[in-house]
């Protein structure tokens, strides 16, 4: 039955309003109720069953102009630090540890979201892909006369070097462990560890301009946080969406999540404790959906720093703007060929150009919910044939040898769920 039809449609701020003071029906939360809910604009709403904030969405505005911020970032475009649409290509994604500045933020939650059932693993440096370097911690080499170049201090190098090793050694755990692992996931991942360990060589070993070295520093947390969201999913997320009986949706799990203008989709991640948001037309909301709160969307301002203009002690340079409006074709697609080659590692960092639920709003079905049935993506638990990949020159050589000595455990294992 479609969802318009369980109920008479909320037209306006006044109905939605009104309807959150409704007596709430007995029962746990479907995908489609609201646990949180903001409004977009007239058309579009955002709603979450499962989580207590909206993010701010990413959306290409037309004009906008790409490219780095004042922190050396991608802003809400970031693709590992902040919730980003599903995008099948990348199914481990949704997987990342949740950015600690909206699963930890008491200024909108009531507690902090945290691993209560203890199924995710540990990693030692948790905050390792997310802190911030300062001035104090970049040494000027002093042989090169009148230039602001020169290296990240040796602690820092340490720490870097430190959650790679962990990294690795997870990996190899991982894939001794479970034999259902592709060939083709298998050097998917050992590529990505071989370009995350050789990110951390260049900062290392090549001088550079604290302004190059501040874009390669967050180059290394974003193909960290990759590598870390590639072992959580391997572990824990893929088992759960690829058995149909599994629901445990009253423990959400602290990750990235997902956006998705596809319903069917959002009760796949609902039923598996993963944090979702239903980009829902405004028809699909009705006296029959259960609304909990609303709420205004986090901007990504929180955690990001917008401004352009990076400054370093008494040095500053404008970011790197990388891609003007005219560079896009204005397709509501996946921009990966147009911007692998902009990503240090000659990885993508951006994803869609524009809001996907607007891709399918002229083909709604008999369901009544944008994106259903043929129209939503699958979601993906395997990786496509790797050599259809650009990798930058990753090694052939796929399993990376790690000397380090007296390291036998590469994190803590979780409690097997069920036991």
């Amino acid at each position: 039955m479609p969802v318009e039809r369980r109920g008479h449609v909320l037209v306006g701020r006044d109905a939605i309003m009104a309807a959150l003071h409704a007596p709430r029906p007995e029962g746990p939360l479907r995908a489609s109720d609201c646990r949180t809910l903001a409004l977009l604009d007239d058309r579009w709403l955002i709603s979450s069953p499962n989580m207590s904030f909206i993010p701010e969405i990413p959306i290409y505005k037309e004009g906008e102009v790409f490219g780095l911020c004042a922190d050396a970032m991608l802003n809400v475009f970031e693709l590992w630090k902040w919730p980003q649409f599903y995008d099948q290509s990348l199914p481990h994604a949704m997987s990342a540890p949740g950015n600690p500045d909206l699963i930890g933020n008491l200024t909108h939650l009531s507690f902090p979201m945290e691993d209560d059932m203890h199924v995710l693993p540990v990693f030692t440096d948790s905050r390792a892909p997310w802190w911030h370097f300062n001035s104090n911690d970049f040494h000027v080499d002093l042989e090169i006369p009148g230039a602001q170049v020169g290296w990240l201090s040796a602690p820092v190098v340490i720490r870097l070097h430190e959650a790679v090793i962990e990294a690795t050694l997870c990996v190899r755990s991982t894939l001794d462990g479970d034999g259902k692992i592709t060939a083709d996931s298998a050097r998917f991942i050992w590529r990505l560890v071989q370009r995350l360990r050789s990110a951390v060589v260049r900062l290392e070993e090549i001088p550079m301009s604290t302004f190059e070295v501040a874009e390669w520093f967050r180059e290394v947390q974003r193909l960290l946080l990759e590598v870390r969201a590639w072992i959580i999913h391997m572990i824990v997320v893929h088992p759960r969406l690829a058995n149909p009986a599994f629901d445990n949706s009253s423990h959400v799990l602290p990750l990235r999540g997902v956006l998705t203008g596809h319903l069917s989709l959002a009760e796949n991640l609902f039923r598996c404790g993963i944090p979702v948001w239903w980009v829902r037309p405004a028809h699909t909301l009705t006296t029959a959906t259960v609304i909990m709160r609303v709420v205004n969307m986090i901007p990504a301002s929180i955690h990001f720093n917008p401004k352009t203009l990076m400054k370093h002690g008494k040095y500053t340079h404008v970011a790197p703007r990388w891609l003007h409006t005219s560079t896009f074709d204005n397709l509501s697609e996946s921009i990966v060929q147009q911007l692998h080659h902009f990503s240090l590692t000659n990885r993508p960092t951006l994803r869609k150009l524009a809001p996907v639920w607007q891709e399918t709003s002229q083909r709604s079905n008999d369901d009544g919910v944008t994106g259903q049935a043929d129209d939503s993506p699958a979601l993906a638990v395997g990786y496509p044939n790797v050599d259809d990949i650009n990798h930058g020159g990753a090694a052939e050589d796929w399993e990376v040898e790690v000397e380090v000595a007296g390291v036998n455990i590469p994190c803590k294992s979780p409690v097997p769920e069920g036991s």
